[in-house]
């Protein structure tokens, strides 16, 4: 008499569950049909059958089947089954089921009928199931001609509630449908027990599929008065999981909700705020996706530790958040994991850490913002479609999906200059300045000077009143300022692009063999061969001669942007050090004693490259106090190195051989010219590694163009529509070489640094609705514009106080445009400016003074006015809850 249902359950459709369990047999006329399973009739039951009648069914023995059998068909609606305390044990074999009550309108033996609904209002209680592969099943079943009563649609699950029963699995999902946008819809199951035990169960009550879409999932209600078992438990997608008073809407599935913040295992992860979960040791042995994400504002802290599948090649994620679009995800602190697929979602995603790798992985998002500090690897991600890419703060607006790739392509030959005796080329940050030099008479051309802005598509010779042997050259950051070597002969500088040159006379001609510069290209850095280390901090207009202990045959030196940290290779011998601009030098035992052909730093100058001639590559990073062997396979006659600002992506050629690049900063290689092997002599990089440019000796300029990635030119920020104080604006200008922006829709434009990302544009001319407008140009002269519509707006924020208070500490931020506090005027007042003071815009609200300090109720008003006359407004109420 205590099996009354709940209609908690009906959360999803208006069937009123039926509550009774019958003690009285009820007959209905129904249509005979032939079946080999027994029909049994409401009441007393003793062996396995069909039950076809509305009515309670009451076990009075243990029940076995054997083989694949099913012991109840069900093919009525509103039957209840009481187990009255027995067993219901089958043969564990594969797909078996205890229960079947999907619809057959041929009876048991008969398949299943298409489209026709689970059969419903099914009640179990004090049963227990053992030995199958599904406890009970009342799904609707498939649709696939689509010519069925419910016009294509596959059949919904039925209505199932347990009472004191265990059951294992539970099955009661929504028919799919071939014919239809989506399926049938999950069932709903109700489970109920003084003590619930569903240790070792699963529940699939999800939605059936069509053409387009998953239906609507079903619901699990369980309701218990002591503990519940809950060990080993797989759930479906869920439209609601509900654990006596605490309701998990839209339940992605998986395994029961972990909210404790320490994980050692995979699992199901819910919050209701925002909350980090963190990893406290590995996990070795994760089967398909490891953590399925439940809620929004959702961080997993890998802490270091790391997350291996069973099965490599598994087409688990190891972050499932599909199933609903939960939104704020971050990955943090990730680690390198053998799993192909990192993150599977359609909203926004963070992956952030220190070095982070995620070559060769595939990611699903809405957008993906990722954040390193250190090293990022990322060479051969997969990516979804998505409306947003952030690379560190840099946005690139939308990315067509596909592979985030920063592996060099192939070298591209430029036929529009000659096969010379090229010895070295330079390139400027951006890679679309380059410059190289010619030693000597060569195929009919004297050594001359050549330089490229259109990152090296096409070359302008300079420097040609006279052949000279040149060796080196060297840029700075902005293309701008040039200097080279040339042997026997001086160091001659450019301010002006390489358009016009001056000699730099050191003394006496030298055989000059390398020559490096810092961004700015004030600090340069010169060596001689079997000579000395000479320095100039004046855009080489004085040198002073420095490492004069002894002559030795230096042969390459490199510099880190701020000219501080330099470091230079000998012919036959070690490297050596400066931290001081090259006023004195440290040799470095710990690199050997070898045939050191060319080094390079990253713009920091803690990681250096140098190529052994004849022998490896090493690397160092810790500016050079340890190095570590590269590319150990075979010795090769190595001959330039280069490298990108973080040092991570690496260049090298070889001499009579092929091109190297490496993205992990010099721990793995890649052979990227197969085709020929060519009398490689110099590469360099841009600062974003994704530009190279290579020469040969009595050959052509080759260059590598992969931008990372290559996008469409976009605004960041300010936002469509939106309202702004603050002025930051960040552009994305792809692989724009020549930038500009305007106010006036294109009557006049200004010109905006590439580099600089927005951060040189100029506030808006006026207070109110303003429209950005930019225009990028490639390399192929192809323009690209874009525009953001916003509210400009004056104000000021104030900080404290808020609420109650009783110690009077003011936090006014006046500097609301990120300009200088010198153009603005402030002031406040705590009777709405019937009386006004003055604040020092600099003191932050430090010098605001209380009229009054006594309990009570006040408003402080502030008021900034800048350059422009622009005024902006803010207030704050709060209370006194003492005297002060």
């Amino acid at each position: 008499m205590y099996y009354l249902l709940t209609n908690k359950i009906l959360k999803q459709r208006s069937i009123l569950l039926l509550g009774i369990l019958f003690f009285f047999s009820l007959f209905i006329s129904f249509a005979p049909h032939k079946t080999e399973a027994a029909m049994l009739s409401p009441g007393n039951i003793t062996t396995c059958g069909e039950l076809g009648i509305s009515g309670e069914y009451i076990l009075q023995n243990e029940l076995t089947t054997s083989g694949s059998s099913t012991c109840f068909y069900v093919s009525s609606d509103n039957v209840t089954i009481n187990g009255n305390g027995h067993s219901i044990t089958g043969a564990s074999t594969s797909g078996s089921i205890a229960i079947d009550a999907r619809a057959r309108a041929g009876g048991p033996e008969t398949g299943l009928s298409e489209a026709l609904n689970g059969y419903t209002n099914l009640i179990i209680a004090n049963l227990t199931i053992t030995g199958f592969t599904a406890g009970v099943d009342t799904s609707g079943n498939g649709n696939t001609t689509g010519s069925s009563v419910r016009n294509g649609n596959g059949g919904d699950g039925g209505e199932l509630a347990i009472y004191y029963s265990i059951l294992g699995s539970v099955t009661t999902k929504g028919g799919d449908s071939s014919t239809t946008p989506a399926g049938g819809v999950g069932g709903n199951v109700y489970m109920t027990a003084v003590d619930l035990d569903i240790a070792n169960s699963t529940f699939n009550l999800s939605g059936g599929v069509g053409t387009t879409a998953r239906n609507t999932d079903g619901g699990l209600d369980l309701n218990y008065t002591g503990t519940i078992t809950k060990t080993n438990v797989l759930f479906s997608s869920l439209a609601f999981l509900n654990d006596n008073t605490t309701e998990y809407t839209n339940y992605p599935g998986g395994t029961w909700p972990i909210t404790n913040t320490s994980l050692s295992s995979c699992g199901t992860l819910y919050a209701t705020a925002t909350t980090t979960f963190t990893l406290n040791q590995n996990i070795t042995n994760a089967s398909g996706t490891c953590f399925t994400i439940a809620s929004n504002n959702i961080t997993l802290d890998e802490a270091g530790y790391t997350i291996n599948v069973e099965n490599a090649s598994t087409t688990a994620f190891l972050i499932d958040i599909s199933k609903y679009t939960y939104s704020n995800f971050t990955l943090a602190s990730t680690t390198v994991t053998n799993y192909t697929n990192l993150i599977n979602s359609s909203s926004s995603v963070t992956i952030s850490g220190n070095n982070l790798d995620i070559s060769g992985r595939y990611i699903g998002a809405g957008s993906l913002n990722i954040i390193f500090t250190g090293d990022f690897v990322y060479n051969l991600t997969a990516l979804s479609s998505l409306t947003n890419l952030i690379l560190n703060g840099s946005s690139y607006g939308v990315f067509d999906e596909g592979l985030l790739s920063n592996a060099v392509g192939s070298l591209v030959q430029n036929t529009n200059v000659g096969a010379y005796s090229w010895t070295s080329v330079a390139s400027d940050a951006s890679g679309n300045k380059l410059a190289a030099v010619i030693s000597g008479y060569s195929f009919g051309t004297f050594g001359y000077i050549y330089t490229s802005t259109d990152s090296g598509n096409t070359w302008v010779q300079k420097k040609s009143d006279s052949t000279r042997n040149w060796e080196s050259i060297t840029s700075s950051a902005d293309g701008t300022k040039l200097a080279a070597v040339a042997s026997l002969d001086y160091i001659y500088t450019s301010i002006d692009s390489g358009n016009t040159w001056i000699q730099k006379t050191v003394g006496a001609t030298r055989y000059w063999e390398s020559i490096t510069s810092d961004a700015s290209g004030a600090k340069i850095a010169a060596v001689v061969y079997y000579g000395y280390i000479y320095i100039s901090t004046d855009y080489g207009n004085t040198w002073l001669e420095k490492a004069t202990d002894e002559v030795r045959p230096w042969a390459s030196i490199t510099s880190s942007v701020d000219g501080t940290k330099l470091a230079a290779a000998a012919s036959t011998g070690y490297i050596y050090t400066s931290i001081d601009s090259g006023n004195t030098w440290v040799q470095k035992n710990t690199s050997g004693s070898r045939s050191w052909r060319s080094i390079t730093s990253s713009a920091d100058g803690t990681k250096l490259a140098a190529v052994d001639s004849g022998g490896y590559i090493y690397t160092s990073t810790d500016s050079g106090n340890t190095w570590t062997q590269r590319m150990s396979d075979a010795t090769r006659n190595w001959r330039s190195i280069t490298s990108d600002a973080s040092g991570t992506k690496l260049a090298a050629v070889v001499q009579y051989g092929y091109v190297y690049t490496s993205t992990d900063s010099g721990n793995t290689w890649v052979q990227n010219t197969s085709s020929d092997m060519r009398s490689w002599q110099s590469i360099t990089s841009s600062a974003d590694g994704t530009k190279l440019a290579a020469v040969v000796d009595s050959g052509y300029i080759y260059t590598s163009t992969s931008f990372l990635p290559q996008l469409s030119i976009s605004i960041l920020t300010p936002t469509a529509s939106s309202t702004i104080i603050q002025w930051s604006p960040y552009i994305s200008w792809g692989a724009a070489i020549s930038c500009e922006y305007t106010w006036n829709n294109g009557l006049t434009w200004a010109s905006s640094t590439c580099a600089n990302n927005g951060s040189d544009i100029s506030r808006p001319p006026s207070i109110g609705e303003n429209t950005l407008y930019i225009r990028g140009t490639d390399i192929n002269n192809t323009k690209v514009t874009a525009s953001s519509t916003f509210q400009y707006n004056l104000g000021v924020f104030i900080l404290a106080p808020s609420g109650t208070i009783n110690s009077w500490l003011p936090s006014v931020n006046w500097n609301v445009n990120n300009v200088a506090t010198s153009t603005l005027a402030c002031y406040y007042s705590f009777d709405n400016f019937v009386s006004t003071s003055t604040a020092d815009c600099g003191n932050g609200g430090t010098d605001i003074v209380m009229a009054s300090t006594t309990e009570g109720n006040y408003t402080l008003y502030t008021k900034v006015i800048d350059q422009d006359n622009n005024v902006g407004v803010s207030s704050v109420a709060f209370s006194i809850s003492s005297a002060m």
